[in-house]
């Protein structure tokens, strides 16, 4: 429909084998662009929903500090 607004017919004898004068080359990457932009982005916003679904969240203050104390101090490498 877009060619016949374009042009004013879809086929006539000078276009009828050639393609890219019916369906310019730029039209066709701006069209299939345009769609792999909308999938990758799509597919982008179900990952960052999936990711902060799954994510533990933020550990309390005290856990990083005891997690350090430990560390620091070799706590578990004792040697079993």
């Amino acid at each position: 429909l877009l060619a016949i607004g374009l042009t004013g017919t879809l086929l006539h004898p000078p276009l009828a084998g050639d393609f890219y004068q019916i369906f310019p080359h730029n039209l066709l990457a701006w069209m299939f662009g345009s769609v792999f932009i909308l999938a990758m982005g799509l597919l982008m916003a179900g990952v960052i929903r999936f990711w902060r679904e799954i994510s533990p969240g933020m550990p309390r203050s005290s856990d990083i500090a005891e997690a350090s104390h430990n560390a620091l101090t070799l706590k578990y490498l004792d040697g079993g």
